[in-house]
């Protein structure tokens, strides 16, 4: 478990530092605005799918554990 947190958090800090040197960067604009753009999107369709996606997860997880407790 704590080495999924530090591998998270690691992945946060190098997008964060790529996001700070892309912001330092003037070519980047164009970048900076589609990914924000993309970010956007992406917020807006977990939102509006967000009863879809948590009762997906439930199941998929659902059949995960009736798994391992079928083998175990």
């Amino acid at each position: 478990m704590t080495t999924t947190l530090i591998r998270t958090e690691l992945a946060v800090r190098s997008a964060a530092n790529r996001l700070v040197r892309a912001l330092r960067d003037e070519k980047g604009e164009v970048n900076i605005v589609a990914t924000v753009l993309l970010i956007v999107l992406a917020v807006a369709l977990i939102v509006m799918f967000q009863t879809q996606i948590k009762g997906w997860l439930t199941g998929m997880f659902g059949k995960i554990n009736d798994g391992i407790t079928s083998v175990g």
